[in-house]
């Protein structure tokens, strides 16, 4: 069996860490086993479901201004006791990556960096980029979801030995659902309304207040609205959202689910689903809204390997609400679900085809080692 150590912030239900678990519960795992190095004390929302899987966990500590050397002892110290159990570190906490590739290496391990996204022009994302940039030279393989993500975080090394590997999904699991959607429409009285879906934590890239103003010029057009939220995040990004709901007088309007394991169910009784992100490095979640035939607006910053139906159309963040708005309800008012299986399958977003690719990847790499 060959073991890879997946290193990660946290196992929270967040895009990188969803991706993760759909290679994992569809790798065949008497070939192939994953185990985590995560970095935070915190119980994740994954942990129970990956320990059942078979993973191992290990915790360290978070890196900051002041304890680099302690945390690259933190990994000498894990590779004196599990250097011959691994064929490789695969690193998707990019903020880390140098100091944990770097280690790996020193004691013969391989190594992956994979880019999950990029970041806005700011002086913070200066420092990230500052801190990734050893590792186009560094890692053994480079790995991203998109090509804006591997260009981003590897530079001009990304054409010459990147890989995209794309996030995907078990499709069967989106596909169109009658009694699925009628059984939540139920439960949450909405029959005869107009639902409008968002799938992302609360961070600032997913501009949730200007999701907030388009729903507000939705209402005005189709009084009978809702907006369903999934996702969490910070306390404070999570006030200062609904504080906006409260101003606006939505809280009867807006449903907030947290974080939840039935994206799949909720996106069967969205009619719209809105993605304005300011920057991504995918979008995994505008795949699955299209997997389960909703029709999408999203924000042309996103990048093209999210266009894999018809059902998608492009808007820039920097037009109005009450045009986005109109996007919405020209393109999503009076639309009929359609099964979008093999469009989603032939950009190869089918876990099934994926999963199969990375495994004998992983495979290989083992024999390499023998």
């Amino acid at each position: 069996m060959v073991r890879v150590l997946h290193v990660i912030k946290s196992l929270v239900s967040g895009g990188i860490e969803t991706m993760i678990m759909n290679f994992y519960r569809n790798i065949d795992r008497e070939k192939v086993q994953f185990d985590f190095a995560v970095h935070t004390q915190e119980y994740g929302f994954y942990e129970a479901e990956a320990r059942k899987l078979g993973a191992r966990i290990y915790y360290f500590h978070n890196l900051n201004e002041v304890n680099v050397f302690e945390y690259k002892r933190e990994w000498e110290q894990f590779w004196k006791e599990h250097m011959n159990e691994y064929v490789v570190v695969h690193g998707h906490y990019r903020s880390h990556a140098t100091f944990y590739v770097s280690v790996a290496k020193k004691w013969g391990v391989k190594t992956i960096a994979h880019s999950h996204s990029t970041s806005p022009k700011t002086i913070r994302g200066l420092g990230i980029s500052m801190l990734m940039y050893p590792l186009r030279y560094s890692a053994d393989y480079l790995f991203a979801c998109s090509q804006k993500a591997g260009i981003y975080m590897f530079g001009r090394q990304f054409y010459r030995r990147g890989e995209i590997i794309n996030n995907a999904i078990d499709i069967q699991k989106f596909k169109i659902d009658k009694r699925t959607k009628e059984k939540l429409v139920k439960q949450y009285s909405l029959e005869n309304k107009f639902i409008v879906g968002h799938v992302g934590n609360y961070l600032i890239a997913k501009n949730h207040e200007f999701l907030i103003d388009i729903f507000v010029e939705i209402r005005k057009m189709v009084p009978n609205s809702k907006l369903v939220l999934i996702g969490a995040g910070t306390d404070d990004k999570g006030n200062e959202l609904w504080k906006k709901i409260s101003k606006l007088d939505l809280e009867g309007d807006v449903i907030a689910l947290g974080k939840t394991n039935q994206v799949s169910e909720w996106l069967q009784v969205m009619n719209a689903f809105v993605f304005p992100s300011i920057h991504e490095g995918l979008g995994m979640a505008v795949v699955e809204a299209q997997a389960a035939g909703v029709r999408c607006v999203i924000s042309d910053t996103i990048p093209n390997e999210v266009l894999v139906s018809n059902e998608i159309m492009q808007k820039s963040i920097n037009t109005s609400a009450k045009e986005w708005a109109e996007c919405v309800m020209d393109f999503c008012g009076n639309y009929v679900k359609v099964d979008t299986k093999k469009e989603i399958s032939k950009h190869g977003y089918d876990i099934t085809t994926e999963c199969k690719r990375l495994q004998e990847f992983y495979i290989g790499l083992g024999e390499k080692n023998e």
